[in-house]
């Protein structure tokens, strides 16, 4: 017979194993990045004012990124994987210009790292 401080052990492990099970792997690969816009745009059809920003993504897996200005959602764009030929040496937005004038961001760069996230 298991005693009862065994028994409180055995369900204990089980639930610390169930809720592991029930993780979603993508949250436990995602990561926050602290990036600056220095001037306004759009990411796709979506304004961004420039600023201090938080960007919620799935390190090394494409897919689908957030941006924070601290608690509230800004905008939700997909976004590519790209190589870099050497890891980033700071933080960087790179943008492209628009018909209509608008500043489009098409890339975030993160120091140390030798991918970026190129918005679809």
């Amino acid at each position: 017979m298991i005693a009862k401080s065994g028994f409180r052990y055995v369900v204990f492990a089980l639930f610390m194993a169930m809720g592991v099970a029930a993780l979603p792997i993508n949250a436990q690969q995602q990561v926050d990045r602290s990036i600056t816009i220095n001037r306004d745009g759009k990411v796709g059809d979506q304004p961004l004012a420039k600023g201090s920003y938080t960007i919620k993504f799935i390190e090394d897996k494409e897919g689908e990124l957030v941006i924070l200005k601290g608690k509230k959602e800004i905008v939700k764009a997909s976004y590519e994987l790209a190589k870099l030929s050497e890891p980033s040496r700071e933080n960087a937005v790179a943008y492209t210009l628009a018909s209509d004038g608008s500043y489009q961001v098409k890339r975030f760069e993160f120091k140390g790292k030798d991918t970026a996230l190129v918005v679809k």
